[in-house]
């Protein structure tokens, strides 16, 4: 695979530390959102374990480790995920740490995936921390986190950070429309959206779920302007109303976005961008609400409906 635009710095990153061996036994991905983190920590892994990697770094995806790790047996290769419950637990991890006691079993190397990282109980992150201080000079262990500032500080300052960062430029679209199977312009529309983070992009630039949203959002626009009646506008969630209320939020959150929008999204925008602040803290926090009570038996249709009232008091006081 390709490395992707949004992982290239992070990955040059990795390739120069590991070139002049100042690659950290603890590696720590970070990212302002989803950015694909666990599909780049599973390079990583695959770059370490092979035994013949490319002129870029990349493993190379035919020798006996590459094709063992893609088999999902690969010995030296350790995931470490919840079990049976929310957080990783303090077993996972000392079994962690007893494998990479052991020298590796056919390679030159172990590694270990955590993810989520942040997910570790107390007991866990302080087993995790003993290891990273005193770590098997042919071990490395990766830290995917869906958080990164929830790793307790002291995992923090023993890891060596790659940052995946935001940094959008043509390819981006290209690539997201290629992995979409969409049009361009559908992917650059779906990344502007979802503030430049591709893997949440990738949801929106589906053509139903992008046409959903331009869907409410004239809705929204023809509430505002009274050309169209709350009762209209709460009906059409029909039966998927938690996803309503997620695309409803998503558009909210267009008034902070400082890029050019496709219509209605850009109209949409422009009214939103308007609003005071203290409006659109309240809709957010209704929309919340709604969320959190969806399934307690209240009145999903009637919740929505006062919704959408607040939003048309909300949009006519922008003219």
């Amino acid at each position: 695979m390709a490395i992707a635009p949004w992982h290239e710095q992070a990955w040059a990153q990795f390739v120069g530390a590991r070139a002049s061996n100042r690659l950290a036994h603890g590696l720590a991905i970070t990212a302002p959102g989803d950015f694909f983190k666990l599909e780049f920590a599973t390079m990583l892994g695959q770059a370490m374990l092979c035994r013949s990697p490319l002129s870029d770094g990349r493993a190379c995806g035919t020798c006996r480790d590459c094709i063992l790790l893609a088999s999902g047996s690969h010995p030296d290769w350790i995931a470490v995920s919840p079990e049976d419950s929310a957080y990783i637990r303090i077993d996972q991890i000392r079994d962690v740490s007893a494998r990479l006691a052991q020298r590796p079993q056919i390679g030159v190397r172990q590694v270990v995936l955590l993810h989520p990282a942040d997910r570790m109980n107390v007991a866990a992150a302080n087993a995790l921390l003993k290891t990273l201080e005193e770590p098997t000079p042919d071990s490395y262990l990766i830290l995917c986190s869906e958080r990164h500032e929830r790793l307790p500080a002291t995992i923090r300052s023993r890891c060596q950070t790659l940052a995946i960062k935001p940094n959008l430029d043509d390819r981006w679209g290209r690539a997201l429309a290629e992995r979409a199977e969409v049009s361009l312009d559908a992917a650059i529309t779906a990344l502007q959206m979802a503030g430049n983070d591709p893997q949440a992009a990738l949801a929106v630039a589906a053509p139903d779920e992008l046409a959903a949203r331009a869907s409410l959002a004239k809705s929204l626009l023809s509430l505002a302007n009274g050309r169209t009646e709350p009762s209209v506008v709460s009906a059409s969630a029909g039966k998927e109303v938690a996803l309503w209320l997620e695309r409803f939020a998503a558009l909210l959150r267009l008034s902070v976005r400082s890029v050019s929008l496709k219509s209605p999204f850009e109209e949409l925008r422009d009214l939103t961008s308007r609003l005071e602040m203290s409006r659109l803290f309240a809709l957010q926090r209704e929309q919340g609400r709604i969320r959190a009570l969806l399934g307690s038996g209240l009145r999903e249709d009637l919740m929505l409906y006062e919704l959408c009232c607040q939003w048309r008091d909300a949009a006519r006081g922008t003219r």
